[in-house]
């Protein structure tokens, strides 16, 4: 410290220990303290200096250091020291009046947040203790008139000296203990028991045993205490402090480069205008971030706290952002966002979801151009396009609503799924937007479709049905690479997956208006050799066409959606590690729903029971057979058999390496449920088929009632049993398989009454198939995925049907088919997650469950 000038200073009257009053040196602005001579101290300032009084040094130091006197003998008092001691009287404020103003009122309670202080143990003990630094705390007064009172004082009444003045303060200790009462009900506790290092000086200091409730309690109740009369005073250093804002906010989505944006959220802070959206992408971001708890907020009309780069929270309305901090949460769990330091940069595909969250309360400026895109998560809002007058369908309300959709995708530059149920009318849907495209002189360059071989004569029948303007071109069979000169010439181009392999020299390195996969479910693996190939199609606008886009695990969806959006779910790796790690082996519903979000504007789901009102209602009922004698013990062997091999296998190489050997026993255990003949065991032993048995006669009663019947099964070698019994029988049926050379003949059959029953293998009537002449369907051998049994149904259970539909499932009782039947629901939950409502998604097979299935 230095030395400064000399200041004058005064004495005054001030209360002293007791009821009584001492002399107290006073210097304004500064701290005065009694020396020899007195002096002052301004500790900011860093100076020490003497202080004037016209007094000698020794008698101030003296007088100053006098015990307190009574207040009654303080007149007496102070006319001897005048007589002895006229000098000290000069500096002496006038003698107080004997009788005490009486300050009569109730206090007004006085809340000062500041930083605790601590004791000397707590710099010995900070490293030992869980609290890294000296936590925030509230400090209770009380205000009577001009008098703040430590309510530390236990005195009923106080006696203060103001000026000259002594005052009287009766205190209301019942409003007192209300007011403390009432902090404790926002959950002020001692801060000295929540916190033993806080300095003993301040032992009725109060504060939060968790505290980041401070930011809880200045949001919530601080507002409210203030008005039933509190004054709440924060010190700059507390930790804990809320920023001011109206919560009116513009949100503007700006073009940062091709088909890039960037996301700005201004709004006004402390009268200084800022950028929210990077303070709302590092909330979403942060580890601890919970969207059910914002939602819970939100439901209760509260609000919550966003963190400022300064240190202080911004609180907002829950109900009023929380569907844009939704969108801005799925788009970081899909890596659209990682470092949100600065400006969020959204792909045109990103900017989708958040177009959706408009409402009255905002609106996106700069995005007039975008707008529409918020169509894709609403269907039924979208304008259907004047299809051209060669269009020669009448499209129904839904498949309209279906081309727009389509058109709308174009139109943006983006890709998408068309995920509609079978037999709603896919195909058709497509052929419309071709039709449209090329109406409008779009097809510089072809479309490209590629579907499975079984659907290239459909294609090329539906194309010249419904667009005979089309000019197609079909790339199947041995002459194929003559027709490669033509491709240009074509406004449609038909091909198979399995000619990808041959003839992607020349498929893969033009240039395509469109491509379009059929059946995409076909790519579903994203390793294999195809669906790389086709990843590297040069297509302007990219489509999918699958009932099925996901049939066993998310994976799935992801190999077809990289296809019409590459690069939007991220990468596999990325993809597993963000979204399928979480939803199927953990059930993460936040993820699912996070997930259901980002992929709905790409997909479109309709169902039968949402657009086919006209269609007959469908019974599935389920045959139970059971297996005896012979075939029974067969099993019995099988089962065993089987289970120690596969207990064995997943013993020694995991169940991850032990696939192969699993499927072979499943296999096995399914031919023996449907006839043991399907072993060619050849050891001369005669075992009969429960289940050819019970179907033969099914098959009687069901003619004998009219019935037209479809038959599957996925063993060929089953049919061939089938048919043998038929023919003994003299039952008129037709055949499809995947050796079957004449399907048109097969289909006619049926479909015109030569036939009555048809008999088909899974891989050759998945697909493809319009068989509204059946109106029952067997099901010999339930299949493991519910996927593509639904599909089977399908053939006959479809738009067009006028009769009501039976389905029969025949399972084996006590046997591997109720067991699969039990882990289908499972594996309908993982195909169904991402549109139903709930989202809830099945876990993914477990050792468990396989060990489960070999069980008896």
């Amino acid at each position: 410290m230095g030395w400064g000038e000399a200041r004058e200073g005064r004495i005054e009257w001030k209360p002293g220990s007791g009821r009584g009053v001492a002399p107290h040196l006073v210097v304004p602005g500064a701290v005065a303290l009694n020396a020899e001579p007195p002096v002052y101290v301004e500790e900011a300032n860093g100076v020490i200096g003497p202080v004037q009084l016209g007094l000698p040094p020794r008698l101030a130091c003296q007088f100053l250091a006098a015990p307190s006197i009574p207040r009654a003998k303080l007149e007496e008092v102070s006319r001897r020291l005048s007589q002895r001691l006229p000098e000290l009287h000069h500096g002496l404020l006038p003698v107080p009046p004997a009788t005490a103003v009486l300050i009569d009122e109730d206090p007004r309670p006085v809340l000062r947040l500041k930083l605790g202080h601590v004791g000397p143990s707590y710099y010995y003990y900070r490293n030992k203790s869980e609290h890294s630094g000296p936590a925030a705390v509230a400090s209770l007064g009380f205000r009577y008139g001009a008098f703040d009172i430590d309510p530390s004082q236990r005195a009923s009444r106080l006696e203060l000296f103001q000026g000259g003045q002594v005052y009287a303060i009766a205190r209301r200790q019942g409003k007192e203990k209300q007011a403390r009462k009432r902090l404790s009900d926002t959950g002020l506790a001692d801060a000295r028991s929540a916190f033993p290092l806080l300095d003993y000086r301040h032992a009725t200091d109060l504060t939060l045993s968790d505290q980041r409730g401070w930011f809880d309690f200045l949001a919530r109740h601080a507002e409210q205490l203030r008005s039933e009369g509190f004054e709440i005073l924060i010190d700059d250093d507390f930790p804990f402090r809320l920023a001011d804002s109206s919560g009116e906010f513009d949100a503007t989505l700006e073009t940062s480069g091709i088909d890039w944006f960037e996301l700005a959220l201004g709004i006004e802070i402390d009268g200084e205008r800022r950028d929210l959206a990077p303070l709302l992408a590092a909330l979403v971001s942060a580890p601890g971030f919970s969207p059910e708890l914002l939602t819970q907020l939100a439901g209760k009309g509260e609000r919550f706290l966003l963190p400022l780069a300064d240190g202080r929270h911004l609180a907002l309305a829950a109900d009023r952002f929380l569907p844009l901090v939704l969108a801005l949460h799925g788009l970081h769990m899909s890596g659209a966002f990682d470092d949100a330091s600065s400006k969020v940069r959204l792909s045109r595909a990103e900017v989708v979801p958040l177009l959706g969250v408009e409402n009255e309360h905002f609106a996106f400026r700069s995005a007039d151009n975008l707008r529409r895109l918020a169509g894709l998560l609403q269907t039924r809002g979208l304008t259907a396009p004047e299809l051209p007058s060669t269009f020669r369908a009448t499209l129904r309300t839904y498949q309209a609503q279906g081309v727009a959709w389509l058109d709308l995708l174009r139109e943006s530059g983006l890709g998408g799924i068309l995920a509609d149920d079978m037999g709603l009318g896919k195909t058709v849907q497509i052929l419309a937007l071709i039709a449209l495209e090329k109406a409008r002189g779009h097809l510089a360059n072809p479309a490209l479709v590629v579907a499975p071989t079984s659907l290239m004569t459909n294609w090329s029948a539906e194309a010249t049905r419904f667009a005979p303007d089309l000019k197609v071109l079909v790339l199947h069979g041995a002459d194929r690479k003559h027709k490669f000169d033509a491709i240009g010439d074509h406004d449609l181009v038909l091909t198979t997956y399995p000619l990808i392999a041959r003839d992607r020299e020349t498929l893969l390195a033009r240039e395509w208006h469109m491509a379009v996969l059929d059946e995409a479910q076909t790519v579903k693996n994203p390793d294999a050799a195809t669906t790389r190939w086709l990843r590297e199609t040069k297509a302007k606008h990219r489509f999918c066409l699958t009932g099925t886009p996901m049939e066993n695990h998310l994976g799935e969806l992801w190999s077809i959606m990289s296809f019409v959006n590459p690069g939007y779910l991220g990468d596999k790796a990325a993809f597993s590690r963000r979204w399928r790690t979480p939803i199927e082996k953990r059930a993460d519903k936040v993820r699912t729903t996070a997930l259901a979000r980002r992929v709905k504007p790409f997909l479109l789901r309709r169902t039968k029971t949402e657009v086919a009102t006209e269609l007959p209602a469908k019974s599935e009922m389920v045959e139970t057979i059971v297996l005896e004698g012979p075939q029974r013990d067969l099993y019995d062997s099988i089962r065993l058999t089987m289970s120690r091999k596969v207990r064995e296998a997943i013993a020694k190489r995991g169940l991850a390496k032990s696939h192969i050997v699993v499927l072979e026993a499943l296999l096995r255990m399914r031919q023996a449920c449907c006839d043991p003949a399907l072993l060619k065991l050849n050891d001369g032993l005669d075992r009969p088929s429960a289940k050819l048995d019970r179907l033969i006669e099914m098959v009687g009663e069901l003619l004998s009632e009219g019935r037209k019947i479809i038959v599957f099964s996925q063993f060929t070698s089953m049919l061939d049993l089938i048919r043998k019994r038929f023919d003994a029988d003299g039952l008129r049926y037709s055949l499809l398989t995947g050796e079957t050379r004449d399907r048109k003949a097969a289909i006619e059959a049926f479909q015109g009454g030569t036939a009555d029953v048809f008999l088909i293998s899974l891989k050759a009537g998945g697909v493809a198939l319009n068989l509204t002449a059946a109106d029952t369907v067997v099901i010999f051998d339930p299949w493991w995925n519910p996927a593509v049994e639904e599909q089977a149904i399908d053939r006959a259970y479809r738009i067009g049907q006028d009769k009501a539909v039976f389905v029969y499932r025949l399972v084996a009782a006590g046997t591997i088919e109720e067991k699969m039947d039990e882990l289908k629901a499972r594996k309908r939950a993982l195909a169904d997650g991402l549109f139903d409502r709930d989202g809830g998604i099945a876990s993914a097979l477990t050792e468990g469950d396989v060990n489960a299935l070999f069980d008896a």
